[in-house]
């Protein structure tokens, strides 16, 4: 049997959204998948990216974001064409939020695979009975079904089943130790989330390192990116630290976390130790109200003190900035940007990125659930036949300029120009910058 898994190219629209860095890291995720399946199959994995995907096999499986999901579809309807018996296979944290849709919408795709892929994928590739494969939505009797959840730590896995695939030196190379948002399990998660599992999941210190050394062995990779929602788990950093084997002490970090918990004693010391070279912190916004509407707990003055002890220890900081939060005024965007201003000026050794964008309502969000049940925004948006409870491709800038008009009392064309004008800033000064999937551009 033949799989073959996909990570199709950028959709048209958001095609001008440039990457953070310099090159797309290879499909892990994907990997992750590959690694718990070729001894069932022949796998090969490809970047739509960097290859055009080969869709000659028995199973195809579409990694389906935001970002890709009218080329995963796209992809999924030419398989079909080329061979009516081969199974198409969508899955990823945009699907998982559509599954009903996507079935119900698209003929020529087979199931969805909502969560975790490797279980979903192990049971379709050993053909158990579809109620039995874990994480699926299928149909049956002209109705969609799905199947329990299972959640699964991320497996062991090399790149030895990507047909081709690049990282050089200055992008970090994706690991995923951590599934899950510890902060969401304990606190709710944010409103402007997406995050589809909150229960967290991690491997152990010993694995994590285990995982590492294969990376650096077979490839000379010594720059990883930790890509759970929060790296900050307990006590995981000063576990992996303390299980570090000596002759990994030259592995470097990027990792995701939040200001509540950099604030907290002792954290940003041993990050530093742990050789975390920069943090992805998620702040959005520095307005108090603001805040405590979207379910954030920190203050300005956290931040600044964040990032004068990350000065003192030489991690930099890769900061967004969202505009259009619920409640938003003129004032409090204008508050907002004028504070991502002075950070730059007053640790301009510290801060590599700034990300200026409008919220966006997305679905599996709270905010998606807010526009979509909102009769101003759905008469704005629901014209032509589009829907917003039965449609699985959305026209994010429309829906994005809908629910500010709804939901704040700023002016779109203000807030728009403030995203612009904070990315010419930060380019013009040196700095990485970037906007959500494009939104507000």
């Amino acid at each position: 049997m033949k799989v073959h898994l996909i990570r199709p190219k950028t959709d048209e629209l958001y095609a001008p959204v440039k990457q953070v860095y310099s090159s797309f890291p290879p499909p892990v995720g994907l990997s992750c998948i590959g690694s718990e399946i070729r001894d069932r199959a022949e796998v090969s994995i490809y970047d739509g990216n960097i290859r055009e995907p080969t869709l000659e096999a028995d199973i195809i499986g579409l990694q389906d974001w935001v970002t890709t999901h009218k080329e995963a579809l796209a992809l999924a309807k030419r398989a079909k064409q080329q061979n009516p018996n081969c199974v198409t296979v969508l899955g990823g944290i945009n699907a998982s939020h559509l599954a009903p849709r996507i079935l119900t919408n698209h003929p020529f795709v087979d199931y969805v695979v909502s969560g975790h892929g490797e279980p979903a994928m192990v049971g379709l590739v050993e053909g158990r009975p579809l109620d039995e494969v874990p994480n699926l939505y299928y149909r049956e009797g002209g109705s969609v079904k799905s199947t329990k959840q299972k959640l699964v730590k991320s497996p062991f896995f090399d790149l030895e089943q990507v047909v081709e695939w690049e990282c050089d030196e200055e992008t970090p190379f994706p690991i995923s130790a951590i599934r899950g948002c510890i902060k969401s399990a304990k606190e709710g998660i944010c409103r402007y989330c997406s995050l589809f599992n909150e229960r967290v999941n991690i491997i152990s210190p010993e694995d994590f390192w285990t995982q590492i050394r294969t990376l650096k062995d077979k490839y000379g990779l010594t720059y990883f990116f930790e890509t759970g929602d929060e790296f900050n788990v307990g006590t995981y950093p000063q576990r992996l630290l303390d299980a570090r084997p000596e002759d990994l002490g030259d592995i470097t970090l990027r990792i995701y976390t939040y200001p509540e918990i950099l604030a907290q004693k002792g954290v940003i010391d041993t990050l530093a130790r742990l050789q975390v070279r920069e943090l992805y912190m998620g702040i959005e916004t520095v307005n108090q109200g603001l805040l405590t509407n979207a379910g954030r707990q920190y203050n300005a003055g956290a931040v600044e003190g964040i990032l004068e002890q990350m000065s003192l220890v030489g991690i930099r900081a890769m900061m967004p900035f969202m505009f259009g939060l619920p409640g938003e005024t003129n004032d409090t965007a204008q508050e907002n940007f004028d504070f991502s201003q002075r950070l730059l000026e007053r640790y301009p050794e510290t801060i590599k990125m700034m990300q200026y964008s409008l919220v966006v309502p997305i679905i599996g969000s709270e905010y998606f659930v807010m526009a979509s049940t909102a009769k101003k925004v759905r008469e704005a948006y629901e014209q032509n036949g589009k829907s917003l409870s039965r449609d699985d491709d959305f026209d994010y800038q429309k829906l994005t300029e809908f629910f500010i008009e709804t939901f704040t009392e700023a002016d779109t064309e203000f807030l728009k120009s403030l995203v612009i004008r904070g990315k010419k800033i930060a380019k013009e000064k040196g700095y990485l910058t970037s906007t959500f999937i494009g939104v507000g551009e």
